[in-house]
């Protein structure tokens, strides 16, 4: 990736106060899990998932907010709505991931877009980042050095991300009735 654009995210991010990751697609295809995990973790901070980047991160992951979007989690939604720097990595930032722009509504909200193209990267007005998902990752781990999310926030996010986690239990726990909902059968097939 351009230097530049590499410094120019770096110092984005080194200002974001409530930031938020999106993981698209573009995660699994450079093989990046693994390194986002390490990220987001790092710098406390959550991440939201695409349809296509289900799965970047764990389920169960403290910092994994679930879907984003119009088919997305509650926590994941209110966060979004809230964060100051979006970091899309490997994300096409479809109508469905941004709720045809209406999911982020902070003030001033800027946006990182990590990806292998130019016109992915620059969408929403992004900071471009043009380049693999992993490496950018990589390359903007060894480019910032003290930030971190406030606890504050975090705890916040943690709180977000539990309610969801309650609710979503509630909503797949069995009925007393004599044929289970929807949300009961996935959660069956989820378990199988």
């Amino acid at each position: 990736p351009d230097a530049r654009q590499l410094e120019g995210c770096v110092a984005l991010i080194n200002k974001a106060k409530r930031p938020l990751i999106i993981a698209g697609g573009g995660v699994h295809y450079s093989g990046a899990m693994d390194v986002l995990r390490e990220f987001s973790t790092k710098y406390g901070i959550p991440v939201g998932e695409t349809q296509a980047g289900k799965g970047s991160l764990p389920w169960n992951d403290p910092l994994n907010l679930g879907g984003i979007g119009v088919t997305g989690t509650s926590c994941a939604n209110k966060i979004a709505s809230n964060a100051d720097v979006v970091i899309c990595v490997g994300t096409r930032l479809s109508d469905f991931t941004t709720a045809s722009k209406t999911l982020f509504s902070a003030h001033n909200v800027q946006f990182i877009g990590l990806n292998v193209s130019s016109f992915d990267a620059a969408k929403c007005n992004a900071a471009s980042l043009v380049a693999d998902a992993k490496r950018s990752l990589l390359l903007l781990n060894e480019k910032l050095e003290n930030y971190s999310t406030s606890r504050n926030y975090q705890r916040y996010c943690k709180e977000e991300i539990n309610k969801w986690q309650h609710y979503a239990s509630e909503v797949c726990s069995p009925v007393n009735s004599s044929l289970p909902g929807d949300a009961q059968v996935l959660s069956v097939i989820n378990e199988v």
